[in-house]
């Protein structure tokens, strides 16, 4: 391939970075994804339902307040003669109104406590609510750093072209010197072949892991973004110990609180089981008035105070049973919670363990890098006075151009390692 074809090659492959002007941080594209995230989306809806649903419990507790309305006919008249006098006992029709406030007594011990287990609810949806922004905000991180690392492999992959460039260059005027042979030739030939496609296998990989970026934000893909470059040097920091950690995570982790808050809600709804076999005590006021002729030794209105009692003693024992499982289902909450325990621990060491196994590769690296790197530069300097052969040079482009590919991933490995202990901890946010 000819120099003006390789130079077009390399001007449409960074054709796209001009049309990415528009710069996005890490916390910018945590925004835009919250707010673009169907799923989350739903999961605030369920919050909201809930809360509305733990109002409309607390609400319960006050009066009932019911009216009704009877317009009976009747065939005839009920009447009776006294002497050469009719009695109206009853008119042809009746039109009859009450209005009734009913406030339970007994039960209201039963309605608070469903209220407790609506306001449990409650909290767990919040719970929900917030582990799920949490989710997806580390999601973010982690595609935005894989993202950052295909950009520094394409520019990588950029940078393997323009070095086999000048080395054919340099080796077309050694062979007019007659310094190397034609198979030299070749070798450079092939050598700009590969690099070649592996920075078409690195536009392709780029793009794709910007469509999927753009994906979680809810963006069109022709949008215009960039991200900033990735930076090389990490700072080391200094790792938890494996029981400072466990402890933040005890604390923090969404689940424990799920856990805790499932195992109030089973021991709240046994003694709802519980309650519900006592009997009913409502005390009620009500207003009757009569809008039709009232029958005799009635009023056209009265006003009525009194208790009501009614006592579901005996269902052949199906309400104690469910006292029961509700009694089971709290035991085998904590059971739960210790399962929960157990995940956290293995969780946090596992992070724990390969983010310091990622600080070591990091360090090593970078020492593999600078090592590739000088061997290339005197094999670079040896061939061009004509003292190595081109494939010393080649293998030695090779290793320095693999030496960096693997800094960038071990990089990558790095910082996806610290979200992930992050996760682990229960943070609510990632951090770069």
């Amino acid at each position: 391939m000819n120099r003006p074809i390789v130079k077009m090659l390399l001007l449409i492959v960074a054709w796209p970075n001009c049309l990415l002007s528009q710069e996005i941080s890490l916390d910018e594209a945590i925004r835009i994804a919250l707010a673009q995230s169907a799923e989350l989306k739903i999961t605030k809806a369920d919050l909201k339902a809930q809360q509305n649903k733990h109002l409309s419990s607390w609400l319960d507790l006050g009066p009932r307040f019911s009216a009704t309305y009877d317009h009976i006919f009747y065939d005839d008249v009920l009447k009776y003669s006294l002497g050469d006098r009719d009695i109206v006992m009853r008119d042809k029709k009746t039109q009859e109104f009450a209005l009734r406030a009913t406030q339970p007594i007994i039960s209201l011990f039963t309605l608070i406590q469903k209220a407790r287990i609506e306001h449990k609810q409650k909290s767990n949806k919040e719970n929900i609510f917030k582990s799920s922004k949490s989710q997806l905000a580390f999601r973010v991180a982690e595609l935005y750093v894989q993202t950052q690392q295909q950009e520094a492999l394409l520019e990588i992959a950029k940078a393997s072209v323009r070095s086999s460039l000048v080395q054919k260059k340099d080796g077309e005027a050694l062979q007019r010197a007659d310094r190397i042979h034609h198979g030299d030739m070749l070798k450079l030939a092939l050598a700009l072949s590969q690099s070649e496609d592996a920075l078409n296998k690195a536009q392709v990989a780029r793009n794709m892991a910007y469509f999927h970026f753009k994906e979680l934000l809810g963006l069109s893909y022709e949008e215009d973004l960039s991200l900033p470059t990735l930076k090389h040097d990490e700072d080391l920091e200094k790792l938890l110990t494996f029981d400072e950690a466990l402890q933040i995570a005890l604390q923090q982790r969404h689940e424990i609180k799920e856990a805790l808050l499932e195992g109030d809600i089973q021991r709240i709804g046994k003694s709802v089981g519980f309650l519900q076999l006592m009997p009913e005590l409502n005390v009620f006021a009500q207003i009757n008035y009569n809008f039709a002729r009232p029958a005799l030794g009635h009023a056209q209105s009265s006003k009525i105070l009194g208790i009501n009692c009614k006592w579901d003693f005996f269902n052949n024992g199906a309400q104690f049973f469910l006292a029961r499982e509700a009694s089971v289902l709290a035991t085998k909450s904590l059971y739960k919670l210790e399962i929960v325990k157990k995940n956290i621990r293995s969780e946090v060491k596992q992070a724990l363990e390969l983010l310091k196994a990622a600080q070591e590769s990091i360090t090593l690296a970078h020492k593999v890098h600078e090592q590739a790197s000088e061997a290339y530069r005197i094999e670079k300097m040896q061939f061009s006075v004509g003292r190595y052969l081109a494939a010393h040079l080649v293998l030695a482009e090779n290793a320095k151009t693999q030496a960096h590919n693997n800094v960038i991933k071990v990089l990558l490995d790095l910082k996806i390692q610290k979200l992930k202990l992050q996760q682990a901890l229960g943070e609510q946010a990632p951090s770069l």
